[in-house]
């Protein structure tokens, strides 16, 4: 049962208790339980200057205690009886000397720790009808998205949501890492802000959502308290204020004009679709695990009910480092941040060593394409390159034996002398940008990924904001198999 309804029904042996919704309330306040005198927790003592009062709960006035699944109401009642209490009066004393008559319920019934257990706290919402003490809302929500999430793992369904998405390098991934654990996928929607991303996903991503956003995030979150919420939500937050090439507000990556305030468009889209997504992904540069908005939005994320895990490795100064692609099997070498947040029941059975680590699986030589396909212009036109290099920028070239490569960016296109290049193959003082077919090869993606979108520099774009793709996959083989392992040891209709 959920108090937040609007009218909740409990079964006892009494018959059926009829009370008042939450959100219906007059007034909230909280609640420590306390023990009874032999050190047993199961009491309550509620006890204020006015609240009670300000709803006709007055000293003297009979209450019966009445005990749902999930909550307690005490309802006021008209007439003393063997199961009913009086609220006894308290005095508090005021600055000018005068004394206020309060009120005082001391309820002392075992019944209470059986209900809550080792809840630290509780909420208390006053009603005319009398007084609701159940869990905290955040609580509450916390269970409903553990049974939510139970239940899927039972239907072997699981749904997923991405904002910021691009062409879907992320979704494909996770699609491919659940699907791998066993899970049927279904994604209900997809947010970008650039419309040709979305399309192409639409069109060419085999984790195609069954609503399509080309829509600023801002707008999307204006729509999406309507939409049906997801058990996985995925967000590719943009990188730019946390990024190396973030001179200006590198420092202050909240002062980024589009990226900085992206944080607040995230918590914002939870509340939306009601923190009931049971588990979140949030990547970005590792960089960003450092910054304010990491920490503000793990801090809510834990406030409500979540577990906040960033995973991947640290270094000698444990200083994280995030997770690299190339780690996985893939060539590039885009190392990332992965921020997970995930019931706290999930996040004791997660076992990140579990995620198969493989390298050097192919070579340059084996990803690139035929020279027949290449025209001979792309050899020919270099950029600014030279003028860099004389200023100290190295021209990155990648050798047909290498088995990683630096990250591709996505201003490949401007061949900026950081972009990695492959060499002529009988002229060394030549090179040439990846196609796009092999970017995609690169960072292990389907190269129908890009089946739609024209151009090479779209192509690109798309690309070097992507992902790679073997890591995220088996991220999410190991959290998928982790909510399978705590759907078969307890069934959701006992999940606490």
């Amino acid at each position: 049962m959920q108090v937040q309804d609007l009218d909740l029904f409990a079964s006892t042996e009494a018959g059926t208790i009829q009370v008042p919704g939450l959100s219906q309330a007059v007034h909230y306040s909280t609640i420590t339980p306390g023990a009874l005198p032999g050190g047993e927790r199961g009491r309550l003592n509620i006890e204020n200057r006015g609240i009670m009062a300000s709803v006709g709960l007055t000293a003297g006035t009979h209450v019966r205690p009445e005990f749902g699944a999930d909550f307690i109401f005490i309802r006021r009642v008209r007439k003393a009886a063997a199961d009913t209490i009086q609220i006894a009066p308290k005095n508090y004393p005021n600055r000018d000397g005068s004394v206020s008559i309060g009120g005082r319920i001391d309820l002392r019934r075992t019944q209470v720790a059986e209900l809550f257990g080792e809840e630290k706290r509780l909420v208390v919402a006053y009603f005319e009808e009398g007084i609701l003490i159940t869990l905290l809302p955040t609580r509450q929500k916390a269970r409903e998205r553990w049974h939510i999430l139970l239940r899927a793992a039972a239907t072997g369904k699981i749904t997923t949501g991405s904002c910021y998405s691009g062409i879907g390098t992320l979704d494909g991934a996770v699609h491919a890492g659940l699907e791998k654990a066993g899970f049927t996928v279904e994604s209900l929607f997809a947010e970008d802000v650039w419309p040709e991303a979305i399309e192409a996903m639409l069109q060419d991503n085999p984790a195609r959502p069954k609503t399509a956003a080309a829509l600023p995030i801002e707008e999307f979150v204006a729509v999406a308290g309507e939409r049906r919420a997801p058990h996985v939500l995925v967000l590719g937050v943009p990188c730019k204020g946390a990024s190396k090439l973030n001179i200006r507000d590198r420092q202050q990556p909240e002062l980024h004009p589009i990226a900085g305030h992206q944080v607040l468009n995230v918590a914002m889209l939870l509340q939306a679709l009601r923190f009931v997504p049971a588990i979140l992904l949030i990547e970005n540069v590792t960089a960003w695990a450092d910054t304010v908005s990491c920490a503000m939005l793990r801090r809510v994320l834990e406030e409500q009910g979540y577990a906040t895990l960033l995973v991947g490795g640290r270094d000698k100064d444990g200083k994280y480092t995030g997770l690299n692609g190339s780690d996985y099997g893939d060539m590039e070498r885009r190392k990332r941040m992965a921020l997970l947040a995930v019931p706290p029941q999930l996040a004791e059975k997660l076992d990140f060593t579990q995620m198969s680590q493989m390298s050097g699986l192919r070579t340059v030589a084996d990803i690139r394409a035929n020279e027949s396909t290449i025209d001979a212009k792309a050899y020919e036109w270099t950029g600014n390159i030279a003028a860099k290099a004389a200023r100290g920028f190295p021209n990155k070239l990648v050798e047909d034996s290498a088995r990683t490569t630096p990250v591709l960016s996505s201003t490949l296109h401007k061949r900026r002398p950081e972009d990695p290049k492959f060499r002529h193959p009988t002229d060394p003082k030549k090179f040439r940008l990846p196609t796009p077919e092999e970017h995609a090869r690169i960072k292990g993606q389907p190269e129908s990924l890009i089946r739609s979108l024209t151009f090479d520099s779209v192509a690109h774009i798309a690309l070097g904001n992507g992902t790679t793709r073997k890591v995220w996959s088996e991220l999410f083989r190991v959290v998928g198999e982790a909510v399978s392992s705590c759907a078969a040891e307890l069934p959701y209709e006992q999940a606490a």
